[in-house]
């Protein structure tokens, strides 16, 4: 399968090899056939706000770690990581090998560090230029990208130099958007369809390129099938795509199964038989904001941008996108009465714009959740800062958002009217039910995990393969 070429230098190792208490490598994750389940990550696009995904996945991973031992990792547990925009970039960095291509290179606390120390500079222009970004709302409309983009660029580069997408420790699914063919282009470590494996470089790049925020990119493919000519990709933000990738990693599995046959899963795919953990990064989603009538007139650079923070129609693109994949995704887990294998963990303010102040409505946690809570438990007490908001004191918040959602009672998705609300437990007389909270249904899932794992294991040795 993989196509990664000789060997890359890494600028550092793996922490857990220096450490004095020597741990067996933990085997790589077998094939799905070997077990009862098909295990999925998924996490999505917000920029900055990748930190909040990153804390819950720290605790995932400390679960895990308490369950098999210090060596465990994120991507020895799920057969499938997908991620869009900086969703992309975690997932990539959580299946990315060591040096000697045999463990995931990182740990999330090590992904988290890279956010902290480079968000700043992936986040920053200098100059007049700057100056005038700042101050004037409509600059990323009239004079390009916010960002340059070079600086992500080569911190990518320096992260996954001489990788491709055959060099991951499990398969990732990465969405961009092909402004060319006018087409989202799904990369996978499923096989590239034509062609060599492309770089995890360049699909980083691609899928965090959000418009008016960085630049497109461009890089060529050869292809396998047209006497070896070459093609180019021209892509921006898997997020115009689907910034919440859950349904398009399912989808892939799907047709792995059903059309290419791939015997890395069981011969048919059984919904019941799926456990994934979707990670949301947040948003403030106002409501009664806009009018049929205050729209009506608009033009183009209205519908881009609506003030200092507001940017109206890739909100509404993100929105009604995450709204169709969380609405689909739980009705298909609660009809098939299975609904406790799926976990979504995202968090949403409901806000009302009055007399231009945002006063809190309501709010909605979803890991899965998101939940109406009283209005003094809002997590986030002003709005959302922008994607790009890398500030010192931004960054401390995204954090503390993401410790307080693994405190938050766990949410589902009601199908018929899309809200959210707290996960209902059956009455016992005689006794005060407390729901659980999103940590303790980690705890629960990192239970779930590490059996799935230990069972494929054990099938592998013995030689069973699931029916």
């Amino acid at each position: 399968m993989g196509g990664g070429g000789s060997k890359a230098p890494f600028s550092n190792t793996n922490t857990d090899a220096a450490s004095p208490e020597k741990l067996p490598p933990l085997e790589r994750l077998p094939p799905a056939r070997y077990g009862k389940h098909i295990t999925m990550l998924s996490i999505d696009g917000g920029g900055i706000r990748g930190l909040i995904p990153l804390v819950i996945l720290e605790s995932l991973e400390k679960k895990l770690q308490d369950l098999d031992g210090k060596q465990a990792r994120i991507a020895d547990y799920f057969d499938v990581i997908a991620g869009t925009s900086t969703g992309g970039l975690i997932a990539a960095m959580l299946a990315a090998p060591d040096e000697e291509r045999k463990r995931p290179r990182f740990r999330v606390q090590e992904i988290t560090s890279f956010y902290k120390d480079h968000g700043h500079n992936i986040f920053k222009r200098d100059g007049l230029l700057g100056l005038l970004y700042r101050a004037i709302p409509l600059m990323p409309v009239l004079m390009g990208p916010k960002y340059d983009g070079v600086y992500l660029r080569d911190r990518i580069e320096e992260k996954m130099k001489g990788l491709t997408m055959g060099d991951t420790r499990t398969n990732i699914v990465v969405p961009a958007f092909n402004v060319r063919s006018m087409m989202p282009v799904v990369f996978s470590s499923f096989g590239p369809r034509r062609g060599p494996w492309s770089r995890l470089a360049d699909i980083c790049i691609a899928t965090s390129a959000a418009p008016t925020y960085f630049p497109a990119h461009n890089f060529p493919i050869r292809s396998s099938t047209t006497n070896g000519s070459q093609y180019h990709h021209d892509l921006v933000d898997g997020g115009l795509a689907a910034n919440n990738p859950t349904m398009i990693a399912m989808a892939m599995v799907a047709q792995q199964i059903n059309h290419y046959r791939n015997r890395y899963f069981p011969p048919r795919l059984d919904y019941d038989k799926l456990i994934v953990v979707s990670l949301g990064t947040t948003y403030a989603k106002e409501i009664d904001s806009y009018t049929a009538g205050d729209v009506a007139q608009w033009g183009a650079l209205r519908w881009v941008r609506d003030g200092p923070r507001r940017t109206p129609l890739f909100d509404m693109l993100s929105c009604a996108n995450d709204y169709l994949v969380n609405v689909n995704i739980a009705f298909l887990f609660h009809s098939k009465k299975f609904q406790n294998n799926y976990l979504r963990i995202q968090d949403v303010t409901l806000a009302k714009r009055k007399d231009n102040v945002l006063s809190f409505a309501d709010k909605y946690i979803r890991i899965k959740s998101v939940v109406p809570l009283d209005k003094d438990r809002f997590l986030m007490k002003t709005p959302m800062k922008p994607m790009d908001d890398a500030s010192e004191k931004n960054i401390e918040n995204l954090v503390k958002v993401g410790q307080k959602l693994l405190q938050m009672p766990v949410a589902e998705t009601d199908i018929a009217s899309g809200y959210y609300h707290y996960r209902r437990k059956l009455p016992v007389r005689g006794t005060r039910q407390k729901l659980p909270t999103n940590g303790q249904e980690l705890h629960r899932f990192a239970k779930m995990l590490s059996k799935e794992r230990k069972l494929r294991l054990k099938n592998q040795r013995e030689g069973r393969t699931s029916s």
